[in-house]
């Protein structure tokens, strides 16, 4: 079994079927697997957080769940998204309108 493999199966099992592993990359230095962990929403795909394991693929750090939530939440916090409205009903709805 592979790292990004081991870590995919670990969160589909503990966390839930909105976050999957990405590419793992082996450091060859401190030898150690990173697998990012990848959350998809309605605004995209984002990393929040990463797996290390070693070099027998035996978990090393897990982040968790509230981790991971609060990683999520902040990069929400910052992206921006598009709406069609007028600029007047988009601060009805405590939002800064911004026009492009």
């Amino acid at each position: 079994m592979e790292a990004r493999e081991k870590v995919r199966q670990y969160l589909y099992r503990n966390v839930g079927n909105l976050v999957t592993a990405g590419r793992s990359v082996f450091d060859l230095k401190n030898h150690y697997w990173h697998v990012p962990v990848l959350c998809k929403t309605d605004r995209g795909i984002f990393i929040v957080g990463e797996f290390k394991l070693d070099q027998e693929l035996n978990f090393v750090f897990i982040p968790t769940k509230q981790e991971m939530l609060k990683v999520l939440n902040a990069q929400l916090k910052r992206t921006l998204t598009l709406v069609n409205e007028e600029p007047d009903e988009v601060r009805q709805r405590g939002l800064i309108p911004v026009t492009l």
